[in-house]
């Protein structure tokens, strides 16, 4: 009976089957057709995370004075600019011969380090003596300031759109004459970048803040603050929260609150005065983690490892006083000039202009909060003013010596002569682009 009762069973089925599928075959045409579409499906998948990975628009890794890019990736092309004094201001102090151009643009050679000279400006077209520049993250504009140093006259500021399919040709978009100060020494964009601050030096120093509008060009004035007895030296945006500005004659870190908005500045309440230091502060960098600062002394040739509360933007000293210079090198005779980090955030590094003209060379460690000395390197030249750094390399000016020279940057930190000396009018300021 139960083996009846089965074989009933197998019947119902086989009865049952045609009223759902018509034939057997038809039973596994459909199973096929059930695989066939899982296939499609996942195919489909697929198909959309490769498209949305190589559909991505070209990324430009850009390394500003001020900011580097951790995730910088090999470039086909590296495109240095080199400002100048056009016009040689008076005094002793300035060694050299000025030349007719404000900006050069060289192509830099990974391989072997070499500078490739691509174009010069004349003044005419770029404006006198371009002390300092920088560039928006695309790598699409540049911005530069022109210092009349001596002619008791307030500094110019100038825009440019980079033309990338023309080895990164400077075209000129517009310029501002009268800048609300003299002797502009800094020049900055806000995160944004929809905010452009220039610092001025001289006639007690002042800071003024310009529009960016959306072509590249520069807009109206929105703010300026002046000052009766200060040196202001550079000017930096944390978070769009706060504003840091060095103010060497003054001997502190101005500290204001800023709206992102407007672009307008207030003392920020909970450092009204700012942050005391010691002997000149010159320049300064933010670590990538935003929890500290580094802040060079142009007379003491020393560095300050500074705290930053991101919710107050208040800045303390955590280290002082930490040297520049090897231990057997005085400070007397030496000036700090520039500080930058590696891109990769690992190392630091300082240019001491004087009898040393060397770059002092210090490994970040402890998520920044401490600094340890490498080494001096020469740049077998007088004054180096300023430098940059690229991914693997480093390239300095020699402002007295109207020369530059360009190091490969150690896995260590060290760095290693590759090329120079290329002549260079009387250089001030460099900075590059890669695309």
């Amino acid at each position: 009976m139960s083996t009846k009762s089965e074989t009933l069973k197998i019947e119902e089925k086989t009865i049952n089957l045609p009223n759902s599928i018509k034939t057997k075959n038809g039973f596994y045409l459909k199973k096929n057709h059930a695989i066939i579409l899982a296939a499609s499906i996942l195919l489909l998948f697929v198909g959309a995370i490769l498209i949305t990975y190589y559909a991505k628009p070209q990324t430009v890794y850009l390394y500003t004075p001020e900011t580097t890019d951790s995730s910088l990736m090999n470039a086909d092309k590296t495109i240095v600019y080199v400002g100048s004094y056009s016009e040689r201001p008076e005094g002793e102090w300035l060694q050299g011969k000025a030349s007719n151009y404000s900006i050069q643009a060289y192509e830099f050679n990974k391989t072997d380090g070499s500078l490739k000279l691509l174009k010069e400006y004349l003044s005419d077209y770029v404006g006198k003596n371009s002390i300092y520049m920088c560039t928006t993250k695309s790598g699409d504009f540049l911005y530069s300031i022109n210092s009349l140093v001596g002619q008791n006259e307030e500094s110019n500021v100038v825009s440019f759109k980079i033309d990338k399919n023309n080895n990164g040709e400077l075209v000129k978009i517009n310029s501002i004459e009268g800048t609300g100060g003299q002797n502009a020494v800094h020049i900055s964009l806000d995160e944004s970048e929809n905010f452009i601050f220039i610092a001025h030096y001289d006639n007690g120093g002042s800071l003024s803040v310009y529009e960016r509008n959306s072509d590249g060009s520069i807009g109206q004035r929105v703010f300026l603050d002046s000052f009766n007895a200060g040196n202001l030296h550079s000017v930096y945006s944390y978070k769009n929260k706060y504003i840091f500005a060095p103010d060497l004659g003054q001997n502190k870190i101005l500290n204001y609150e800023y709206n992102e908005l407007t672009g307008k500045f207030i003392q920020n309440p909970n450092q009204p005065d700012g942050l005391g230091t010691e002997s000149g502060p010159r320049h300064l960098v933010i670590h990538p983690n935003g929890l500290y600062a580094y802040i060079v002394h142009e007379f003491s040739n020393d560095i300050s490892i500074l705290s930053i509360d991101s919710s107050s933007g208040i800045l303390s000293i955590v280290v002082d006083k930490i040297s520049t210079l090897p231990s057997s090198a005085s400070s007397d005779g030496q000036f700090a000039g520039a500080i930058r980090l590696s891109l990769d955030q690992k190392f630091l590094y300082v240019s001491n202009r004087g009898k040393t003209n060397s770059i002092g060379a210090f490994e970040i460690l402890e998520n920044g909060a401490k600094l340890s000395f490498i080494g001096a390197y020469d740049t077998y030249g007088k004054i180096p003013r300023d430098f940059f750094v690229l991914k693997e390399h480093l390239i300095v000016l020699n402002q007295n010596s109207a020369n530059a020279y360009t190091y490969k940057i150690n896995k260590d930190g060290s760095l290693v002569k590759l090329f120079g000396p290329i002549k260079i009018g009387l250089p001030l300021a460099v900075i590059a682009i890669e695309f």
